[in-house]
């Protein structure tokens, strides 16, 4: 992967992008296109997060080009040029205790 940040303006035709539901879309003529209709990308904010469906949030870039619409065919194990990051979630010891629904939580480091 070779950038951090990717913006709706990056995007190229004959790109490909995966989404959250884990379906595959080439992107051309500012939509994602995929056997079943397409998406316009005015739906999506510049962070690439779909305005009204999380599911439809890009998670993946690909700089893949196609000589044809079958975009099953992204090569399996084919590396993003760019992938979003999970957020980072930060909870304190009572608000893990609570999430697991166990008392006196004690943290230690791990084993080597």
């Amino acid at each position: 992967m070779t950038k951090k940040i990717m913006t709706k303006n990056d995007l190229k035709d004959g790109m490909i992008v995966r989404t959250l539901d884990n379906a595959l879309y080439l992107i051309f003529q500012d939509k994602l296109i995929d056997r079943e209709g397409f998406i316009r990308l005015t739906m999506y904010s510049d962070d690439l997060r779909h305005i009204y469906h999380d599911d439809w949030t890009i998670t993946e870039v690909y700089d893949e080009q196609f000589e044809r619409l079958d975009i099953a065919f992204l090569v399996e194990g084919a590396n993003p040029i760019w992938k979003r990051c999970p957020p980072v979630v930060e909870m304190t010891v009572s608000e893990i205790e609570k999430k697991l629904g166990i008392e006196n939580l004690k943290v230690v480091a791990e084993k080597e």
